[in-house]
C-alpha cells in the first residue's frame, strides 16, 4: 500500500516535468552507467532525491569546485534499473492517458456534442439514428484503431453503450 502511494506520488510528480527534464533520466535508464547532473532544487534533483531515497539512484554529491557546488550529480543504480525502467514505463503510459484525455475533451466532446444537436435538429432522435451514429463511430475507430485491437476496442465502446443506454453509468 504504502510502496503504491509512492509510485503515485512519484507518477504525479513526473507528469508535471518537462519533456526534457524527463528524457535526462530516461536516456540514463537506457545507458545504464550515466551520471547525471542538474541544479539545486530544481524539478530533476527533486525527483532524483526521492528515486535515490528509495536506493534506485546514488547521490554522488557535489563537485569539488566551489562555483558548482550547486550542482548535483547522480547515478543510476544497477540493482535500480528494473524498477526504474517499470516506472517509466507506467510514466510513459500515464503520459498518453493524459494527452489522450485531453484531446478527448477539447476535440472530440466538442465535436460528438454538436454531432448529435445536429441530427436531432433535423429530427434524427429515434434508435434507429442513434444505432446510426454508433455505427459511424465504429467507423471512425476502425480508420484509427490497428486491426489486431479492432474488435476489442468497439467491444469496449458497445458495452459502455449498453451501460449508458441502460442508466447505469
Amino acid at each position: 500500500m504504502k510502496t503504491d502511494l509512492l509510485l503515485q506520488s512519484l507518477l504525479d510528480l513526473m507528469l508535471q516535468m518537462s519533456d526534457a527534464d524527463m528524457s535526462v533520466l530516461i536516456a540514463a535508464v537506457e545507458n545504464r552507467t550515466s551520471a547525471m547532473s542538474t541544479i539545486v532544487g530544481s524539478s530533476n534533483h527533486i525527483l532524483w532525491a526521492e528515486l535515490a531515497k528509495l536506493g534506485l539512484l546514488k547521490d554522488e554529491g557535489s563537485p569539488a569546485i566551489a562555483q558548482l557546488d550547486q550542482l548535483k550529480v547522480f547515478s543510476v543504480v544497477q540493482e535500480g534499473i528494473p524498477r526504474l525502467e517499470e516506472l517509466l514505463s507506467k510514466f510513459r503510459q500515464r503520459k498518453v492517458h493524459q494527452c489522450v484525455n485531453e484531446i478527448f475533451e477539447t476535440l472530440c466532446v466538442p465535436a460528438g456534442k454538436q454531432i448529435v444537436e445536429r441530427v436531432y435538429q433535423i429530427g434524427g432522435n429515434n434508435a434507429e439514428v442513434q444505432i446510426l451514429m454508433g455505427l459511424t463511430l465504429a467507423s471512425v475507430l476502425g480508420k484509427c484503431v490497428s486491426p489486431e485491437h479492432y474488435d476489442k476496442a468497439v467491444q469496449q465502446v458497445a458495452d459502455l453503450a449498453k451501460k449508458r443506454l441502460a442508466g447505469s453509468v
